[in-house]
């Protein structure tokens, strides 16, 4: 099974949300096809962002290099995830 990257911490509750639903799928894609319990869930990595960081660094609209700071910090945690596999 591929592992699967969550980019979370816009707020816990909507990761929370999203690795639910993933594992939720999953049970319900391998019951269907008769796994049994307990179900298989794929490999999940998460990076959690921190909000509070995330909105200081916003940018100003139309001035792109104002969003430089705050683009630093989603490329950051994406790579990271890339390298988690």
């Amino acid at each position: 099974m591929k592992k699967i990257g969550i980019l979370g911490g816009f707020g816990w509750a909507s990761t929370l949300d999203y690795y639910r639903a993933i594992c939720e799928g999953a049970g319900a894609f391998f019951a269907a096809r008769g796994a049994g319990s307990p179900m298989p869930v794929p490999p999940v990595t998460i990076e959690s962002v921190v909000q509070a960081q995330t909105r200081a660094l916003r940018g100003r609209p139309r001035e792109e290099a104002s969003w430089a700071a705050f683009d630093a910090i989603f490329r950051d945690a994406m790579l990271t995830l890339e390298r988690a596999g």
